[in-house]
């Protein structure tokens, strides 16, 4: 059996960062005993035009969110934000910064059924094993599927890989589908005087970070 640390990624713009985000890694976490999870905040989403809020606002609500996690991490590795940051190219530097684990990414079901767009997104097996995480109200029906993606499941999915080499794992998890582009209209609506929809998902929001975003205003346009 190896003695490698498991160390899985997850990225994202966290704009803002939800229980949702949180909840997937855990869950993967104790389904494929990993030992950490990096949370990475990209600075500049190559499939985002703009985030709305700068880098370091959004660090510090990652940090609210998972300071009771001793198992969770946050990485500056795309922060920059002169640069479109591509997960190929930094899956390839964390496998050389964290050469001794076993290295895991997680994605979402709507990110895998689109890796024919990615930029070498195929090829994202080969510098870690893939974790995608099914919420639990999400229907496949809705998904958009394309040939090249099924034969790349069907090729490294888990069950069916008999090689050493990086599996995709296929998780279903108990959390409920939540959006941050939801949470941000929310917030909007909110101080134009309608409550409603913040009042149907603050729950999905860390109590700091829901203070914090509160105190600063964020999110009123």
């Amino acid at each position: 059996m190896s003695d490698k640390i498991k160390t899985a990624f997850l990225g994202g713009s966290f704009n803002p960062v939800h229980k949702g985000h949180i909840a997937g890694a855990l869950e993967a976490a104790a389904a494929l005993e990993l030992d950490r999870i990096v949370l990475i905040p990209n600075a500049c989403p190559p499939h985002k035009d703009t985030v709305q809020l700068d880098f370091d606002t959004r660090v510090k609500m990652l940090k609210l969110a998972v300071k009771s996690y001793s198992n969770i991490e946050i990485s500056d590795i795309e922060s920059d934000s002169s640069i479109k940051h591509y997960t190929f190219n930094t899956l390839s530097r964390l496998k050389e910064l964290y050469p001794h684990d076993s290295l895991y990414f997680i994605i979402g079901t709507d990110s895998l059924y689109n890796l024919h767009t990615w930029y070498r997104g195929f090829d994202l097996i080969t510098l870690a094993n893939l974790v995608c995480i099914k919420r639990g109200n999400e229907l496949n029906t809705t998904i958009a599927k394309n040939a090249e993606v099924e034969n790349f499941i069907d090729t490294h999915i888990s069950n069916n890989k008999k090689t050493d080499s990086n599996k995709l794992y296929m998780l279903d998890t108990h959390q409920r589908d939540i959006s941050s582009n939801t949470i941000r209209k929310a917030f909007s609506l909110f101080y134009k005087g309608d409550d409603t929809l913040l009042n149907a998902v603050k729950h999905y929001i860390d109590e700091s970070v829901l203070a914090y975003i509160l105190d600063h205003h964020l999110y009123k346009n």
